[in-house]
């Protein structure tokens, strides 16, 4: 994953490795680590033993993670969410949205996704809970049943029970609407575009598309992809990475 301050990693060695003009994200912890997830400016890591550790830019409490056991971490712009081993979640960080706040009291989740200032979850009867920041309907997600769900800044999407997609939130470039029919295994978001990888193996993006983040979207047959604010990326069957739109000389 990615941030605006720096990259993070964890190596084949379970590590995490940062590079960042932040030297506070450079400080990374030790331990073996299996989940890592990243902000704005922090970076959190879910060590071997299911402990949390944050570190980077602290001015809202986000190098401050809760005590316990967990099994899964995200991170919205300021604040970080995670699953306790006994399946609720427990938040921190800014909370100027009810992004921390707002957790629903009691609830019980599988999988979180969270955006810059909302938080989502997957609730283990298989429906979509948020809170947070509600702009533009982001905390009142359709009643399906959900196998993922994925946010972007301020609109979220979901692979159904049936693989197809529903999106909620901001619309201003058709990234609700214009999302595509068809099913899916995987999606990626970002600011304002969304890219969905199909069955077959092939990649359709849709929504805001001002540096190409539609337009130059490639053919042929991937097996994962990932998104930044205004670019994706794609690993094909090959191994090779192809990335598309917004370009400063460090994406293909």
């Amino acid at each position: 994953p990615c941030v605006n301050s720096g990259h993070c990693i964890i190596n084949p060695q379970n590590e995490v490795v940062c590079w960042s003009d932040n030297h506070d994200l450079n400080s990374t912890p030790n331990g073996s680590l299996v989940d890592l997830a990243q902000g704005s400016q922090h970076a959190c890591a879910l060590d071997i033993s299911g402990n949390l550790s944050c570190w980077g830019y602290d001015g809202y409490g986000i190098d401050n993670p809760p005590s316990g056991t967990f099994t899964e971490i995200q991170s919205g712009e300021n604040h970080a969410c995670a699953i306790r081993s006994d399946q609720t979640v427990a938040c921190w960080g800014h909370d100027n949205d009810g992004q921390v706040s707002g957790l629903p009291a009691g609830d019980t989740f599988t999988s979180l996704s969270l955006g810059e200032r909302h938080s989502c979850g997957i609730l283990t009867n298989n429906g979509a809970r948020c809170w947070g920041h509600s702009y533009n309907g982001l905390t009142n997600p359709p009643a399906d049943s959900f196998k993922k769900l994925f946010s972007g800044t301020f609109f979220s999407c979901g692979i159904t029970s049936t693989d197809t997609i529903k999106c909620w939130g901001k619309d201003n470039d058709d990234q609700v609407s214009g999302a595509p029919g068809g099913t899916f295994t995987e999606l990626a978001l970002g600011e304002g575009h969304a890219c969905g990888l199909d069955t077959s193996g092939s990649v359709q993006c849709w929504g805001a598309d001002f540096e190409g983040q539609v337009s130059d979207t490639p053919s042929g047959a991937f097996t994962q992809i990932t998104a930044g604010e205004y670019h994706t990326c794609g690993l094909r069957t090959s191994g090779a990475v192809e990335c598309w739109g917004y370009s400063t000389g460090i994406y293909g």
